[in-house]
């Protein structure tokens, strides 16, 4: 009656390409000036002239704390710099996330001590007894890592042979 519709399409926007990504190397080139997403590129690369930018592990990752964020960023990088990724900049992202926490905490709570080298006698009572050998990783440096739990019966083995911690 009115010619009122319930159904709204929104217009078809231009698709508009901002940037172009080199297949061979980490640069970006901005291809609109000026380009109003140019500014999200300066958390990711460093700018090598006015419209082009240089991407590295250690500039992408800049202000990324945990692998999450990085995923996060890669995000925003397809949805605003470029949905299709050259084969290079793919095996860069993949590369990113893989090198994710690559080191784990150790949470098996070692005490650390560290042995004067010239004492001789405790080096080879710990090389040579076999209860203590047990209960003792031997690390670079003179350091001896003793389980927390091995702990009291570390030290009443080391009483036995008249040492006391």
């Amino acid at each position: 009656m009115l010619g009122i519709d319930d159904d709204y399409e929104a217009p078809q926007q231009e698709d508009i390409a901002y940037f172009e990504l080199d297949p061979d190397r980490l640069i970006i080139r901005s291809l609109a000036d000026p380009n109003p997403y140019a500014q999200l590129l300066l958390d990711t690369s460093v700018a090598i002239s006015r419209n082009r930018f240089e991407t590295s592990a250690e500039s992408f990752l800049a202000n990324c704390y945990t692998q999450h964020d990085v995923e996060e960023k890669i995000g925003i990088f397809k949805q605003f710099v470029s949905h299709e990724l050259p084969p290079l900049w793919k095996r860069f992202f993949d590369s990113l996330l893989l090198h994710c926490n690559p080191l784990r905490a150790d949470h098996t709570n070692f005490q650390k001590y560290r042995i004067d080298p010239n004492n001789t006698e405790l080096i080879q009572l710990l090389t040579t007894d076999a209860k203590l050998r047990q209960m003792v990783t031997r690390a670079e440096g003179y350091l001896l890592l003793v389980k927390k739990d091995d702990l009291k019966k570390f030290t009443d083995e080391l009483k036995k042979h008249g040492y006391l911690l």
